[in-house]
């Protein structure tokens, strides 16, 4: 399966997405890979994305971090928030959709993490959305869409 992840580079919120990330995919066993795009102003340097929440999602394992310009993939996947998840099958149908946190910047169990790592052992699930905590990716305003 693949997932996407969409964060705003300076949303303290994000760090807690970042981490469940991790957590799914250090128990996903090679059955899943992550593409995390971090938003990034056209206007503003590269170095501007480049926080210690990029840098973290660097070392993620099965796991690739891009540019997300002007928040143009995000908006393409319809994600508005930091933190927001798509899954996806291997024949491409979208399974999940939603955040991966209990709350805003809150790890530890929650129900979007534990369907993404069930849809990804079992092909499976119970719910095909949760809600997400965070920042709004081309502002810096929080929102829980």
């Amino acid at each position: 399966m693949t997932l996407l992840m969409f964060v705003h580079p300076r949303c303290s919120c994000s760090r807690a997405s970042l981490r469940e990330l991790a957590y799914i995919m250090t128990r996903a066993r090679h059955n899943l890979t992550a593409h995390i795009f971090f938003y990034q102003p056209t206007d503003k340097p590269a170095a501007w994305s480049e926080t210690d929440l990029w840098r973290y999602a660097q070392t993620l394992p099965f796991t690739t971090v891009h540019r997300d310009l002007n928040g143009q993939v995000a908006a393409r996947f319809g994600a508005l928030a930091s933190g927001q998840v798509v899954l996806f099958r291997p024949d491409g149908h979208r399974v999940f959709f939603g955040g991966i946190t209990a709350g805003r910047g809150h790890e530890g169990p929650n129900p979007g993490r534990n369907e993404v790592l069930r849809l990804v052992r079992e092909g499976s699930g119970t719910i095909d959305h949760t809600a997400v905590w965070g920042c709004l990716i081309q502002e810096t305003q929080t929102v829980n869409p």
